[in-house]
């Protein structure tokens, strides 16, 4: 099981290659660093569109750090087209993510070490197992903020492919 979640995804379409790109390219607008919480809602993902690629994130009103950043392609085959591509966290994400996962996995391990040389006879108390808490919390938020967003925008890919 890997540490930080990713999803590889596979979406057919009876649409043609060309067709499926453009109407990804109508639903997709720039990246843009400030949005508003009450402005209109704009179109659903943003970031760029290629001849047959395509990079994008959902647009979300509310904040999760932990949405993907979906990448992929468009290939033609003889019932229309596939969509190939995969989920992932995004950098920044996954980068703050790994320091604070490290940093509780190595108070986990101090305090296991604490633990088995002091034993239950010795002077340890519970609170010394709350790194475990910590990373364990940490891996379920990044894990479950991904699943959820991950799910809204490859429904919401699949749609706009006509899939």
């Amino acid at each position: 099981m890997p540490l930080f979640p990713y999803r590889r995804f596979r979406l057919e379409s009876p649409l043609p290659p060309a067709e499926v790109m453009a109407r990804l390219a109508a639903a997709v607008e720039p990246v843009r660093w400030v949005r508003w919480p009450f402005e209109p809602p704009g179109r659903p993902f943003e970031g760029e569109v290629g001849p047959n690629e395509f990079r994008v994130t959902r647009v979300i009103r509310y904040r999760n750090s932990f949405r993907p950043d979906i990448e992929g392609r468009v290939v033609w085959t003889p019932d229309g087209s596939v969509i190939e591509g995969t989920a992932a966290l995004q950098l920044w994400a996954a980068a703050f993510m790994s320091v604070w996962l490290a940093c509780a996995g190595l108070a986990v391990v101090g305090c296991l070490w604490m633990f088995v040389r002091d034993g239950l006879a010795g002077d340890w108390r519970p609170i010394l197992f709350a790194p475990v808490g910590l990373f364990v919390f940490g891996w379920a938020m990044t894990t479950g903020g991904f699943t959820v967003e991950a799910r809204r925008a490859l429904a919401l890919l699949r749609e706009i492919a006509g899939g």
